[in-house]
């Protein structure tokens, strides 16, 4: 009976009369609801009907109940792509791929799922076997190029894209996919005139009006990229290029009404989640408390998608949820094992977690160093040239050669170098270039400017051209860092400082040059993968030129002492909060002033004072403030008696200007590398606390402390900057004399 039912819904679908045939079926699996037949038919004819849902719950099932059919298993992936179910489809499509390893529609759909997921290096291989079986199939070597791009090997997805436009593919998507991939390869002109042919070949299509838009916006035309983006948006209101694109320009000095209006209409379901999460991080640079609930949105509705989650792990991070952003970074990380960004990031975020044991941080970052020197397998560099005293040449490498912490210390050292023994060479990302930008300019022998979609490449390349000796990271695993250069051992002598307070975990990299400070725990040379070595005069610190004089104690006006943080929110950690809390409740009416983005709103200073309340502390008393301008930051210590430097992550930059600025800082760590003047280093938490106790008891003591730090601090610097640049050079020779006798030694 069932049988002959089947037989007859198969006659009336080839017959046309679906309706029958759908009733037909119905029948049938309310007879046998193990029907394999009929469960594939009825869920086809879902499919072929626009109901992916029926049609993915019952292909799923037959797939279930044969698992040995290659046929089901493709219909029922490709069932849970019509629903963008990628997770399912790969599952599914690779148990029909077990059974039928060459059947070409798995493996087409599959690479288009895995694409999905971000795994576009697996989609091309697979697209590669497919080709190999049908060299002409056009599609799959459209998607070829799209996967290579997406994967980075824009030389490779140019030549996809010319063989897909030779298969018979669309000539203008073709030639759009190889307008992309040559520009994303470095060869803008060649895009800008394929982009130009379009227009006069075919102006509205798609592709041509979305490789324009990409074109504007590599030039830097923001206008151009703005009313392309908003030329395609009238014809297609959900085209996800454009608007990204839009969002990614229009949110550049916008200000917070119109980020919360294009926040809200980013929320619709049919936006894609990366432009929510562009907005999103908007909202957070802005200071808008939606940015979180508007990133954690994105990033269900896109969980596998690296832009969406980089956004919520940088806004978890800034929130002080280390725990979390660790946790997003590292799900980034599995997508995109390749982007050493995310990796550094994940890093960054570990160091800032106090519930984190020394080894399993040092464990981190040894796992990095092996993952990209494994990059790498024989080392770059070569010696010229041994001899132990010819003049070197020293290249520093950062994000950061603008107006930055950075440069409150490398400034001197450029300046007070000894030219007749060194050649200096400064490889700038330009993340931004200002006046700083120019003075340290002017201080390098050579600058180069290192820029393009693939920095690492042109990094090496530039050095390896400039034969530097001795290569100088000063970002470390910070934002923009070009660390894999260092893996890649670009210079015989690599060294890393200042940018970071932790080792790289580079086995290539060979010294870390440390001033003291760091991060608690973390200082000692078992946790490092470099040689440590001192420069003992400390760090020439540049104080800015337009700060402040110091003020009057505030606490003589106010009544009571006010203890500030003003560094980033970021490292106030719930045990950071808890010590806080317990120098508020032992000093009677004293208040705290922190630092945080949004705290000039009221959901953010009631969320951060809900925070110290579940530490234990004494909201009322905390006082949130909002970002600003570096003038604004600095007017702040106005307002601060004594300065509580969090942990482990310790302040750097913030505590010298703190001092500066004539507020003694309690810290954590060795406090037999600290003076007593302007700052009182603490072994422990008990000490920490009640150093901060101390210094509020004494009225007339921190009245003197605060007038006569600067001072004192004027004659260190200047002692300082005499000796710190001499003393890296000799530094800097050792290392290379140290090389050349061991070169020496093994006969290398």
């Amino acid at each position: 009976m069932n049988d002959r039912l089947y037989r007859q819904a198969e006659a009336l679908v080839g017959q046309g009369a679906l309706a029958e045939a759908e009733a037909a079926l119905d029948a049938v699996l309310a007879e046998a609801a193990d029907h394999v037949p009929a469960l594939r038919l009825r869920g086809k004819l879902h499919l072929h009907l626009g109901r992916p849902d029926p049609a993915r719950a019952l292909l799923e099932r037959a797939a279930a109940l044969a698992p040995g059919d290659a046929e089901i298993a493709f219909e029922a992936g490709v069932a849970a792509l019509g629903r963008n179910a990628w997770d399912d489809a790969v599952i599914l499509l690779r148990r029909g791929l077990a059974v039928a390893p060459a059947h070409a529609g798995i493996l087409f759909n599959l690479a288009w799922a895995l694409r999905r997921l971000g795994d576009a290096a697996e989609a091309a291989r697979l697209l590669r076997a497919l080709l190999d079986r049908q060299p002409g199939h056009a599609a799959a070597w459209f998607n070829l190029g799209n996967a290579l791009s997406e994967s980075g090997r824009f030389d490779e997805a140019a030549s996809a894209f010319r063989q897909a436009a030779a298969a018979g593919w669309s000539p203008v998507e073709s030639l759009a996919g190889l307008g992309l991939a040559l520009l994303r390869g470095g060869d803008a002109d060649a895009a800008r005139a394929l982009a130009g042919d379009l227009a006069g070949r075919d102006p509205d299509h798609p592709a041509s009006r979305g490789l324009a838009l990409e074109v504007a916006l590599a030039d830097g035309d923001e206008p151009r990229t703005l009313a392309l983006a908003e030329a395609i948006l009238r014809r297609t209101p959900n085209d996800a290029g454009a608007l990204l694109r839009r969002a990614q320009v229009a949110r550049k000095g916008a200000d917070p009404a119109t980020i919360r209006r294009e926040l809200a209409a980013a929320a619709a379901p049919a936006v894609p989640a990366e432009v929510l999460a562009e907005w999103a991080d908007a909202a957070r640079a802005a200071g808008l408390p939606e940015a979180a609930a508007a990133a954690e949105l994105a990033a269900e509705r896109a969980p596998r998608s690296p832009p969406v989650l980089s956004v919520l792990g940088k806004i978890q991070a800034l929130a002080g949820r280390w725990h979390d952003a660790q946790a997003t970074f590292r799900r980034c990380l599995d997508l995109v094992p390749g982007n050493w960004g995310m990796h550094s990031n994940y890093l960054f975020t570990s160091l800032h977690d106090g519930a984190l044991s020394p080894e399993e941080v040092f464990r981190r970052h040894v796992a990095y160093g092996e993952a990209w020197e494994g990059r790498f397998p024989q080392p770059l560099a070569t010696v010229d040239d041994p001899a132990p005293d010819r003049v070197l040449r020293v290249g520093y490498v950062s994000p950061d050669f603008c107006e930055h912490a950075v440069a409150f210390f490398v400034e001197h050292l450029l300046a007070g170098r000894d030219r007749a023994g060194f050649e200096v060479f400064c490889y700038h990302l330009p993340r931004r270039r200002d006046a700083v930008t120019e003075r340290l300019r002017a201080l390098a022998d050579h600058w180069r400017e290192i820029d393009g979609p693939d920095p690492v490449a042109a990094a090496l390349e530039t050095i390896r051209r400039d034969r530097i000796d001795i290569l100088v990271d000063l970002a470390g695993h910070s934002s923009g860092n070009l660390l894999p250069v260092f893996a890649a051992k670009a210079a015989p002598v690599q060294m890393t400082m200042i940018g970071y307070p932790a080792t790289t975990g580079l086995k290539r990299m060979d010294y870390r040059i440390a001033a003291g400070g760091g991060v608690f725990r973390m200082g000692e040379p078992r946790w490092h993968t470099e040689r440590l070595l001192t420069l003992k005069s400390g760090l020439p610190f540049t104080p800015p030129e337009n700060a402040p004089e110091v003020a009057v104690p505030p606490f003589l006006a106010a009544g009571h002492v006010t203890f500030g943080s003003v560094n980033k929110y970021s490292k106030v950690t719930p045990e950071v909060r808890a010590a806080w809390g317990r120098i508020l409740a032992a000093v009677p009416g004293a208040r705290l002033l922190l630092v945080c983005p949004g705290g000039d709103s009221a959901p953010i200073r009631d969320g951060v004072r809900a925070a110290f309340a579940a530490s234990g502390a004494p909201a009322e008393r905390v006082d949130p403030v909002g970002e600003g301008t570096f003038a604004y930051w600095l007017g702040l210590f106005a307002r601060i008696d004594v300065c509580l430097d969090p942990f482990p992550y310790r302040g750097g930059t913030s505590t010298l200007l703190s001092e500066w600025m004539g507020c003694p800082v309690v810290t954590m760590g060795d406090h037999r590398s600290f003076d007593e003047i302007g700052r009182r280093g603490c072994a422990s938490v008990e000490e920490y606390v009640a150093a901060a106790v101390a210094l509020a008891a004494d009225g007339s003591a921190l009245a003197l402390r605060r007038a006569g730090i600067r001072a004192h601090r004027m004659v260190a610097l200047h002692q300082r900057r005499t000796r710190a640049a001499w003393e890296l050079d000799a530094l800097y020779r050792m290392a290379w004399r140290r090389l050349v006798s061991a070169r020496s030694v093994s006969g290398a």
